[in-house]
Order: structure tokens, then C-alpha cells, then sequence
């Protein structure tokens, strides 16, 4: 199917050690959906101190090259995670441009607050 994303991986019952991504780009954000049953992981942000639910369900956009994360022990269930990301080179590659950072007053306009 056609996506934004230049990358797909599938995490089955894996603890994800904390890391950033090396092959992003700090203005791209990952999509991480959180799938599986009854179990309850935490995704760790250590650069923001911030520790959130991540259970079944869950999808968070992050930029993995910025963000320090992980994921630790998650207890019963099983956890999926199907995580989306771009590589930096593949834009160098095709010579496309990166995008901006985002900006808050973006985000106020695409809301009609801006």
C-alpha cells in the first residue's frame, strides 16, 4: 500500500533498550502503534523525564532521532508494536527536500486559533 514512510518494522514481545534513531532526521516524526493484549508497557522518554502508557492501542508520533526512548519489561500479554519511520538517506538518495520543523503557529492555524 503506498505510505509516507520509507521504513516498517514489526517488534513482537521485545523490551526495546533506550536509543535514538541514527538513520533519522530530527524534522521527521516515527509512528508507533502499540498492538497486542493485556499487557501494559510504558514507552520511556528519558530526554522529557516522561514515562507513558503504551498499551494495546496506543499510537504516538515521535521524532526518534531527537527523543530518547525505549521500552522496558511490559509484564503478562503479548506486545506487538508496528513502528513507521523514515530514512534520511532515501531523501538524500531521490534528492527530496526534508521538511521544516514544525512550528506551534502550524499547528494554532490548522486548528483556526493562528
Amino acid at each position: 500500500w503506498p505510505s509516507i514512510f520509507s521504513g516498517l518494522e514489526i517488534i513482537a514481545n521485545r523490551t526495546t533498550l533506550s536509543h535514538r534513531d541514527a538513520g533519522g532526521s530530527p524534522t521527521l516524526f516515527d509512528l508507533l502503534i502499540s498492538l497486542g493484549s493485556g499487557h501494559e508497557a510504558k514507552l520511556t522518554l528519558a530526554d522529557v523525564g516522561a514515562e507513558l502508557d503504551y498499551n494495546p492501542g496506543t499510537m504516538v508520533f515521535i521524532s526518534g532521532k531527537v527523543l530518547q526512548h525505549s521500552i522496558g519489561p511490559w509484564g503478562p500479554g503479548e506486545r506487538l508494536v508496528i513502528a513507521h519511520f523514515m530514512k534520511d538517506k532515501i531523501h538524500s538518495r531521490v534528492e527530496v527536500s526534508r521538511p521544516a520543523f514544525p512550528m506551534q503557529a502550524f499547528f494554532l492555524q490548522m486548528v483556526g486559533q493562528g
